[in-house]
C-alpha cells in the first residue's frame, strides 16, 4: 500500500543545487507514493518579491506530479499550517530535508504523532561558524546546537550523506536509527554522450586542448587560490592546456584570473543555469574539486563529485573531502594531492597525466561506472523506499 508522505524543505526558489538535489530525489520516489506534498518555506521578503523566481519553482516542482506549496519564513503560520495539513490530508509520514525543515517536523511530530525522517547534507551550525557568518561561542550557535540535538534524537529515523557523518552524529547524539545516502547524480541528465562532447568541445575551439574543468561558486571553501594556482602549475607542464571554469560568480573569478598574469586565451569564464551544466562537463579531460580540510568538509558529500563522475572526468581533489579521497584512490578515478607536499603531488599528478593521455577512455569509464554504480539515485531508490514502510 503506497504511503502519503510530506516533504518539508528550506528555501528552494532559487532552482541550484540543494533545491536541484530535493527535486531529483523526488522525481525517484513520487511515483511509488500516494498523493504526496511538499511544502517549502521561503524568507518573507523573497515571498512577496520573487514571484519570476517563485513561479519557475513551481513549474518545476509540479512537473513530478507532487502538490508543492510555499510558505513564508514564520515559524508559528509554518507550524499550524503543517499540523493542519497532516491531519486534514491523513499524513503518514514526515521527511525533512535539512536543518530547519527538521525542527519544523519535531514540532509536527510533537502533535500529530507522525513518523519523522530527517535528512542532513550537512553541519549548518558549524557550516556557519566555517564561512565567518557565527563565532563558535556565540548564543546562535550554542542555541543552534542545542536544536539540532534535540531535532536529531528526536527522529524516528536520519539520513546522513557519509560515513564520516554517522560517526559525527553518533558520537555526540543518541539516535534510534541512521543510514548513509550520499549525494546522488541524476544518472539521466549527466551523462556521458561523445558526439555532444565534439560539438561542445568544437564549438569553443577546444577540440585539441586539454581541458581542465572547475564547477561552483568559487566560495571560501571551494580554495580559489589553490585552484588557480594548481592549474598554473599544470599549465607550466602542458602547453596545449586550457581551464575552463563554470561559475555564476563570472566577473570576480574573471578579476581573480587576470591578477595572477593567466592569458585570456587559456581560460573560459562562462555563467550558466544548473540544467545546463551537465552539456558543459562534457567539453572537460579532468575536474578539479578542492575543500578546506575541517569537519564540515569531511562529513560532506559534494554534489559536483558524483556529476564530474557521470560525465566521464576523473577528480584531483584533496584531504578535505573525507571519505571520497578513497573512492578516488580505490577506483582509480583521479587522484588525491597534499598541497603541503609537493614533490609527492608532482609525481601524483605526471601519473595521472599519463593515464589521461595513453589510457583516457578506459580511465573515463571508471568513472561513469562509479558514478553509477554507488551514486546513482537508482541505487538508492528503495532505500528511501523501505524508509517510508519501515
Amino acid at each position: 500500500m503506497k504511503k502519503k508522505v510530506l516533504f518539508l524543505a528550506g528555501n528552494i526558489i532559487k532552482l541550484d543545487a540543494n533545491p536541484i538535489k530535493t527535486y531529483d530525489m523526488l522525481f525517484r520516489v513520487c511515483p511509488y507514493l500516494d498523493n504526496s506534498i511538499l511544502i517549502a518555506f521561503v524568507e518573507p521578503s523573497l515571498f512577496c518579491n520573487n514571484s519570476i523566481g517563485i513561479k519557475k519553482t513551481f513549474e518545476k516542482f509540479n512537473s513530478i506530479g507532487i502538490d508543492f506549496k510555499i510558505l513564508p519564513r514564520l515559524p508559528l503560520l509554518m507550524s499550524l499550517y503543517i499540523i493542519i495539513i497532516i491531519f486534514l490530508k491523513r499524513i503518514e509520514v514526515i521527511h525533512a530535508v535539512g536543518h530547519s525543515a527538521t525542527f519544523l517536523g519535531v514540532v509536527a511530530k510533537l502533535f500529530t504523532g507522525r513518523k519523522l525522517i530527517s535528512d542532513f547534507g550537512g553541519i549548518v551550525p558549524d557550516e556557519r561558524v566555517n564561512a565567518g557568518i557565527w563565532e563558535k561561542n556565540s548564543l546562535k550557535y550554542k542555541i543552534s546546537k542545542f536544536l539540532e540535538k534535540t531535532a536529531v534524537e528526536y527522529c524516528d529515523h536520519v539520513l546522513v550523506v557519509s560515513n564520516t557523518f554517522k560517526a559525527y552524529f553518533l558520537e555526540r547524539y543518541k539516535i534510534n536509527s541512521i543510514e548513509v545516502i550520499p549525494s546522488c547524480v541524476n544518472e539521466n541528465r549527466f551523462i556521458f554522450d561523445l558526439e555532444k562532447r565534439e560539438l561542445m568541445r568544437n564549438k569553443f575551439n577546444l577540440k585539441d586542448k586539454l581541458v581542465v574543468v572547475f564547477s561552483g561558486s568559487f566560495a571560501p571553501w571551494d580554495l580559489s587560490f589553490e585552484i588557480i594556482s594548481f592549474f598554473e602549475n599544470l599549465k607550466k607542464k602542458i602547453n596545449n592546456i586550457h581551464f575552463l571554469i563554470l561559475t555564476p560568480n563570472k566577473d570576480r573569478i574573471w578579476g581573480m584570473i587576470m591578477e595572477r598574469g593567466l592569458k585570456q586565451d587559456d581560460f573560459t569564464i562562462i555563467s550558466l543555469s544548473f540544467d545546463e551544466v551537465p552539456n558543459y562537463l562534457l567539453i572537460g579531460d579532468v575536474a578539479l574539486l578542492f575543500r578546506h580540510n575541517s569537519i564540515v568538509h569531511r562529513v560532506g558529500s559534494p554534489m559536483k563529485f558524483a556529476e564530474y563522475l557521470a560525465c566521464g572526468l576523473p577528480i584531483i581533489g584533496n584531504d578535505g573531502l573525507g571519505e571520497l579521497c578513497q573512492i578516488v584512490i580505490n577506483n582509480r578515478v583521479g587522484a588525491i594531492i597534499d598541497f603541503d607536499d609537493k614533490t609527492k603531488t608532482e609525481k601524483i599528478i605526471d601519473d595521472l597525466l599519463n593515464i589521461l593521455f595513453h589510457e583516457r577512455e578506459s580511465l573515463r569509464q571508471r568513472c561513469i561506472n562509479i558514478a553509477i554504480e554507488q551514486f546513482s539515485y537508482k541505487r538508492f531508490l528503495n532505500n528511501y523506499l523501505n524508509l517510508y514502510e519501515y
